[in-house]
């Protein structure tokens, strides 16, 4: 039996389009978890509904996701590349979960590669090697991160910040 080739489902829709709306996708659907995905330079991608993909790769300056209102994104890794610029990762309160949390993000290239997380997000992964790590408070409520036993992340933490409305971020470190 021969395997499948993996398809690349690549983002051609506008920046700030969503990622739910078929058209936005170079195969004329919506990514399924037996697609990889590229989004490229100078793009953002918002993530509005329940969302999957085999691999995610963000290629290139200002490559971006924005994952948004409580929703999950769900993928086996997402690769942050490039030679030069920033690559990040918004989360305003959503999940991220990649391959059941044994999955990784991974930095390659010069980019700087950012999980901006302003809300009450979730990140069910194994190890996320990153430029930056924000924690950003906004809205009604402050950014927090719990990282769980087995989680890695190797990235420096540049905004553990709240505003006084709301604050202050929290880093949660969990050893079970």
């Amino acid at each position: 039996m021969v395997g499948q080739a993996q398809t690349t489902n690549t983002f051609t829709g506008a920046t700030g389009g969503l990622w739910s709306t078929a058209t936005n996708w170079s195969l004329g659907t919506v990514p399924t978890t037996n697609q990889n995905v590229l989004i490229n330079s100078n793009t953002t991608v918002n993530v509005q509904a329940s969302s999957s993909a085999r691999a995610i790769t963000l290629s290139g300056n200002n490559a971006r996701i924005n994952v948004q209102l409580n929703v999950p994104l769900s993928a086996s890794s997402i690769t942050c590349t490039g030679t030069s610029g920033n690559v990040p990762i918004y989360m305003d309160a959503g999940t991220l979960n990649l391959n059941g949390g044994v999955g990784s993000i991974t930095t390659s290239g010069g980019v700087h590669s950012y999980l901006h997380i302003n809300g009450d997000a979730t990140v069910n992964l194994a190890s996320a090697n990153l430029t930056y790590l924000w924690l950003k408070s906004g809205g009604s409520a402050p950014a927090q991160l719990t990282i769980t036993n087995g989680q890695t992340f190797s990235a420096v933490i540049t905004y553990l910040a709240g505003i006084p409305a709301s604050g202050q971020s929290t880093l949660n470190l969990c050893v079970s």
